[in-house]
């Protein structure tokens, strides 16, 4: 008798435990919330203007590879393109001694996911051209990040979100702090 009941509860928790896994794949992805603090400025200089346009021929910032030809895709919660510009704002003063702006053009923002039965492997790219203009004086860079993770068990969100905004945060970082950036008039 008590070898039936643990058969059947048993049985029981086997279903529930599929039909809770099949519900999880089945899901429509949760869009990707990328939060960033406001980046420092060590720099005297102040920018007058940032444009961000994004060039990516896609929207997405996660890409789950399934199978050979089958893949998932999630997006920012937020553009990636306003996540940017709130974050770089710290940098923009408005004066009338000085004509800087900075043009910040995504060329590539990307989370390759991969798993198997047993873990999962990330690829965050992200590379943004920076072209800073002060009257007639141009200057331009292309700065990258790159970092790779992998893991037993199924990648979760909030990791792909945590790693993805430090390496933004770390390109974007780099970008403030480079005194390149910083034409002056008189240069």
């Amino acid at each position: 008798m008590i070898g039936s009941v643990k058969a059947r509860l048993s049985s029981t928790l086997l279903i529930a435990l599929t039909s809770v896994l099949l519900s999880a794949c089945a899901s429509a992805p949760q869009p990707l919330i990328i939060n960033l603090n406001p980046v420092t400025n060590k720099l005297s200089q102040s920018v007058q203007q940032i444009t961000v346009n994004d060039q990516r021929s896609h929207s997405y910032l996660y890409r789950q590879l399934k199978s050979e030809d089958k893949a998932r895709f999630t997006a920012p919660s937020v553009p990636l393109k306003a996540t940017i510009e709130g974050s770089l704002q710290t940098l923009v003063k408005p004066t009338t001694n000085g004509n800087l702006q900075w043009i910040i053009t995504i060329e590539e923002a990307v989370v390759k996911g991969t798993s198997s039965a047993l873990k999962y492997q990330l690829k965050h790219e992200i590379e943004l051209r920076v072209t800073a203009i002060n009257n007639n004086r141009r200057y331009s860079n292309v700065y990258r990040g790159r970092a790779e993770s992998s893991a037993i068990g199924r990648a979760d969100e909030a990791v792909i979100e945590r790693e993805f905004s430090a390496l933004l945060a770390r390109v974007l970082t780099d970008i403030s702090n480079d005194p390149k950036l910083r034409i002056r008039d008189n240069e």
